[in-house]
């Protein structure tokens, strides 16, 4: 599997699973918590549904674990960061190729999951981080060109096609999910 075959599961995993009625639910979920395993659990469902045989948690030994595996005759190893708009390119995109270089020997894909929170106003119980999502100053689009300068890969390129879904409500604001698949290096075939 190559990176834009990957997003294209992630972005089916998520406009294939959240409906309609379901979407104030959705969001709410999102905006509530981190969205990272959320997300990675739906593109596991979306994968295993289109006939892939796939583990979620894979045990690797010494407490670690890889977030997803394909099994084929090459395993593909898939790891999942939020990318929080308050934090820019600071922490996430480090902290994936780190668990990329733990797989140094296996075919490896990434994932960045954003959440863009700055024209949110929904209203919970406690506001994650104090806000700081709402406030941020980073954007989408040079989030993308930044992630260049740590992956040698990066799919989609554009804010519009790493778009998953966009949350428009008059009420709670806009909430936009955005999703980026990256590779250290050039990925390896996958035959599953």
């Amino acid at each position: 599997m190559n990176p834009e075959e990957l997003h294209h599961y992630v972005r089916t995993s998520f406009q294939g699973v959240v409906r309609r009625h379901c979407e104030a639910g959705v969001r709410s979920l999102l905006e509530s918590g981190s969205a990272e395993h959320f997300l990675t659990d739906l593109l596991f469902l979306a994968l295993h549904a289109d006939g892939h045989e796939v583990s979620r948690e894979f045990p690797l030994g010494q407490r670690r674990a890889v977030d997803l595996v394909l099994h084929g005759p090459t395993d593909l190893f898939i790891e999942a960061k939020q990318l929080h708009l308050k934090d820019g390119c600071r922490y996430a995109p480090a902290n994936l190729a780190h668990d990329l270089k733990r797989h140094a020997r296996k075919a490896t894909l990434g994932i960045i999951y954003v959440l863009d929170e700055r024209a949110a106003k929904a209203s919970g119980r406690f506001e994650r981080f104090g806000g700081a999502n709402r406030k941020a100053k980073a954007d989408v689009t040079e989030i993308l060109e930044k992630l260049k300068a740590t992956f040698k890969i990066v799919v989609p390129c554009s804010k519009e096609e790493s778009l998953l879904k966009s949350f428009r409500s008059r009420k709670d604001g806009n909430l936009d999910v955005y999703a980026a698949v990256v590779c250290l290096r050039a990925p390896r075939a996958h035959a599953a």
